[in-house]
């Protein structure tokens, strides 16, 4: 990193801690409480004299003193500037807050309006500190502490730490007041809802990223055309996709990768083979899982779980969809390889009483279990589908061609793919699309 970019990252960061202090007061003026980080500081300055920016900036000393201790020798030196930070932060605080002193909405409606500004305000803040990616704020800085001392999720730790900063702040609030002040529901609704928008920051506003630190997106070297014929498959469950790949792999001398892409995502990602196949087309939509994987997004360089997958998964497909000719079956590949020209991508299907019968034949279940089963895994591979592509699965548009496995048959729908494929190829070919220079040198079809 030169000298100059150090310099921009740093100014960068800095306004995002301003960002962050000014959305933290915005909130707290909203009266429905203040964010998780703030809640115990909040709650002591309503009892005692020093201010909300004086107590967060004795709780953010106690943090790194922590982090120092947990971390021991692997605390890096550099992250003593979080103590500058610090200042800076808990200043801000007090200074946004004398500036939006005339800010006292008594409706509940408009309370909650400015919740929700204060909550986009500090989202956008801790975006700006995530894409300058110098060092953590105190707040992250704890977190990432006690997850690398005690090998725990990132994720997971950053809501068992909410929890327990608003915990405190009750039970303080509590004895006190013999009452809650200072967190109500808009401290709830803030640690719910601030890691999402910043994952929604984080994906829209990619471009200024790049823009600020010339950072390349991930893949965007491996999205170039290798010249390799490549056919990805989408299929519903039970609509005999596999067994059409297979088909049309033979026919046209071309590789078939399925489950081999899981034995190597699994030798590349360190994971192990069952872990991958449990885990490469399931996600849950549930609250929690939200919740947790929407921490990941305020710290630099925290993946979820899931997602890490998903990425060593998606490097993988781009390795062998340059290796040669090939069919590709599942796992998102057709978004994987979006921009590829090279690529032709397929969506296969099946009415319910044919995949019934399949299902049923294949894993020895009865037709209401088989149904289930079915209704099952096409609920799966839809949220897993939109979630890391953020489209609609099965929708028209993502596909070069869809084809009905019930009309065509497996013999049909391979020879009708085929058919398509060879036909754009040659216009392709004609058009001078794939005329880069290419790693792969196919055999023509």
């Amino acid at each position: 990193m030169t000298a100059e970019e150090k310099i921009k990252r740093y100014i960068v960061f800095t306004i995002g801690v301003l960002i962050n202090s000014f959305g933290i007061s915005f909130i707290t003026k909203a009266s429905l409480g203040t964010s998780p980080i703030s809640s115990v500081p909040y709650v002591l300055s309503l009892r005692f004299e020093p201010t909300l920016g004086e107590f967060s900036f004795v709780l953010n000393m106690i943090f790194i003193i922590l982090e120092i201790a947990l971390l021991r020798r692997r605390f890096e030196k550099i992250q003593l500037l979080q103590i500058v930070v610090n200042v800076v932060f808990s200043y801000f605080i007090d200074f946004s807050m004398l500036l939006l002193g005339g800010l006292n909405p008594v409706n509940y409606v408009i309370k909650l309006v400015f919740l929700l500004i204060g909550c986009a305000i500090l989202a956008f803040g801790i975006t700006l500190e995530v894409f300058a990616d110098v060092i953590l704020v105190p707040g992250e800085g704890i977190v990432n502490a006690i997850a690398v001392t005690f090998k725990k999720q990132f994720g997971s730790v950053k809501v068992g730490f909410d929890v327990t900063l608003m915990a405190t702040a009750c039970i303080l609030s509590l004895v006190f007041f013999h009452g809650l002040q200072g967190i109500r529901e808009g401290t709830l609704i803030s640690a719910l809802i601030v890691g999402t928008i910043v994952k929604f920051y984080s994906r829209r506003l990619g471009f200024l990223r790049d823009g600020l630190f010339g950072v390349r997106s991930k893949g965007a070297e491996a999205d170039k055309p290798c010249g390799c014929p490549v056919i990805t498959i989408s299929r519903q469950y039970g609509c005999g996709g596999n067994e059409v790949g297979r088909r049309l792999a033979g026919d046209l001398k071309m590789a078939f990768y399925d489950r081999e892409i899981s034995s190597r995502t699994a030798a590349e990602g360190g994971y192990t083979y069952q872990y991958v196949e449990r885990e490469e087309q399931r996600y849950t939509n549930s609250l929690l899982y939200d919740l947790v994987a929407s921490n990941y997004a305020m710290a630099p360089g925290e993946v979820p779980p899931l997602d890490a997958l998903f990425e060593t998964q998606s490097r993988v497909i781009r390795e062998l969809s340059c290796q040669g000719p090939c069919v590709i079956m599942g796992r998102c590949a057709d978004y994987v390889l979006r921009d590829r020209p090279d690529c032709f991508h397929v969506y296969l299907s099946a009415n319910i009483k044919d995949r019934t019968r399949r299902i049923m034949e294949k894993e020895n279940l009865g037709e209401t279990a088989a149904r289930q089963r079915i209704a099952e895994k096409d609920r799966e591979r839809s949220s897993h589908y939109k979630h890391f592509t953020g489209q609609a699965w099965g929708a028209a548009g993502n596909y070069s061609l869809s084809v009905d496995t019930s009309v065509f048959g497996i013999e049909g729908a391979a020879a009708v793919i085929e058919d398509a494929f060879g036909r754009a190829w040659k216009g392709k070919e004609n058009e001078s699309e794939l005329s880069q220079p290419a790693v792969c040198q196919p055999e023509p079809f």
